[in-house]
């Protein structure tokens, strides 16, 4: 096995140490350590070299592409269903703190009564929130 082939070798594992530690860190490695397989396959770099590629491509990875990378990360995930929120829907089947049907989009959906009064069918409710698939309304 050529020398380019192991740092290619140590950036696949690096990325599966990522994929079970998602801190966004050894991703960084894993690309220095492809930069580092590349260079040593185009120029004949002795192994002190080498290190000192993969050391500063790792510098600069983890300076510049790791913040990057955290605020991507930390955008907060919006479903199709946050979408519902605010939105008006008829009750299907009278709803109370402890059951009940909505209708929205042509789709029903179940719904929880948000200060516990009782909503009858056909009436209208806006949607106030949702707790996974049950929506919490209020009457309009």
């Amino acid at each position: 096995m050529e020398v380019w082939q192991v740092w290619g070798v140590i950036g696949i594992l690096l990325i599966i140490v990522e994929m079970f530690t998602p801190v966004l860190f050894f991703l960084n490695l894993a690309i220095a350590a492809i930069i580092t397989g590349v260079v040593s396959y185009y120029t004949p770099l002795n192994g002190t070299w080498q290190v000192l590629v993969f050391a500063a491509a790792s510098i600069v990875l983890l300076a510049f592409l790791r913040p990057i990378l955290l605020k991507i990360k930390d955008t907060p995930d919006k479903t199709g269903m946050d979408t519902y929120i605010g939105q008006e829907a008829k009750v299907t089947q009278k709803i109370t703190k402890d059951s009940g049907r909505i209708a929205l989009f042509g789709e029903a959906w179940d719904a929880r009564s948000l200060n516990d009064n009782a909503i009858d069918e056909n009436e209208a409710v806006r949607i106030v929130s949702r707790d996974g698939l049950t929506m919490y309304v209020e009457k309009i």
